[in-house]
């Protein structure tokens, strides 16, 4: 763990070319070092990675590597999203995680009807945060 953290404080962005990720537990980890993250827009890196604050979200191999080329040479707007980075990454704690968890079992066992299966065999309309609306 220690050489891990030494070298993400090191580097100065984390290059995270994944293009399917469950949450990017690598780029909280970088983020503790202030170090930002280069990723593509995907869900799990999008819920990870603030696109223009913690770090830069990019759609195609191409914007990916534009955008390389360009925070290689952006000092500054590397150690800003260093800095943003690291602010977030203080704010996700263990007990936090499980207090959100708790959170979410309740509204599923508040559900009308029963816990859905699955938020995938539910109608997006259904969902409650959007109140019957599409």
């Amino acid at each position: 763990d220690a050489e891990k953290d030494r070298l993400l404080g090191d580097a100065w962005m984390l290059l995270h070319p994944a293009s399917v990720e469950g949450w990017g537990l690598v780029v909280m980890e970088a983020a503790v070092c202030h170090t930002p993250t280069l990723a593509f827009d995907v869900a799990g890196l999008r819920d990870s990675v603030v696109d223009g604050h913690t770090g830069t979200l990019v759609r195609t191999e191409d914007e990916f590597v534009a955008a390389w080329a360009h925070l290689a040479g952006a000092h500054e707007e590397r150690r800003a999203f260093g800095r943003q980075a690291a602010l977030r990454a203080a704010e996700f704690s263990w007990s936090r995680t499980v207090d959100l968890f708790s959170e979410v079992g309740e509204e599923a066992l508040a559900w009308p009807g029963g816990v859905p299966r699955s938020r995938l065999t539910v109608p997006r309309a259904e969902w409650p945060e959007h109140n019957g609306r599409p």
